[in-house]
């Protein structure tokens, strides 16, 4: 599972400043479709396993996104993935203003 926070970009947070939820969730929906094969293709590389599914959300308010990846086999801790960030740099979220 991977938690990000801070993640709306200031388009998205314009829509949801005007109560355009629907239309935001869309657009979430349709980016998650469009990203999938590289997310499926980063998990797989960091984990040796392979995904069996993602399943994405999102939320406003907070402004917090969560995917859930299914992994085709457990994963070994020896492998590059025990570290819950191996491979990325952390970004703590923007602070509000």
């Amino acid at each position: 599972m991977v938690i990000l926070e801070g993640v709306c970009t200031p388009m998205e947070r314009s829509l949801a400043a005007r109560g355009c939820s629907e239309e935001l969730a869309k657009l979430r929906r349709d980016l998650h479709a469009a990203m999938e094969g590289r997310l499926n293709d980063a998990v797989a590389t960091l984990t040796g396993s392979g995904v069996r599914v993602v399943l994405g959300d999102s939320a406003d308010y907070p402004d917090v996104a969560v995917e859930v990846f299914m992994l085709d086999r457990t994963v070994d801790a020896s492998h590059g993935a025990a570290s819950p960030c191996a491979g990325f740099a952390r970004r703590d979220p923007p602070t509000p203003s």
